[in-house]
């Protein structure tokens, strides 16, 4: 049976762009919209030279799981309530550095 690779945290440059891309989709009421934001996240993502290991994933910071990270986004905006998972302590202090 093959090992199945835990997926990796996100690096800094990804949590910036997971930061700002949260800042674009959050008032968002278009659902196409933030669809195509947050497919361009997945992409962008993907393209990075990280983790050369998993590029062939499709599992690898796809959109579902992009998705997922933005509404864990939520939990460190103090002006949105969320009770979906919380972000971590690199996406909150990127989070404070980019909305001040």
């Amino acid at each position: 049976m093959a090992e199945v690779k835990r997926m990796p945290s996100l690096t800094m440059d990804e949590v910036i762009l997971l930061v700002d891309t949260y800042f674009q989709v959050k008032d968002i009421t278009a659902s196409t919209i933030k669809k195509e934001l947050i497919q361009e996240l997945s992409d962008s993502m993907r393209a990075l030279p990280f983790f050369p290991e998993f590029k062939e994933s499709p599992a690898f910071r796809f959109y579902s799981g992009m998705n997922m990270c933005l509404s864990r986004m939520a939990s460190v905006d103090p002006f949105k309530i969320s009770s979906f998972g919380r972000g971590s302590t690199r996406q909150r202090r990127v989070f404070e550095y980019y909305s001040s």
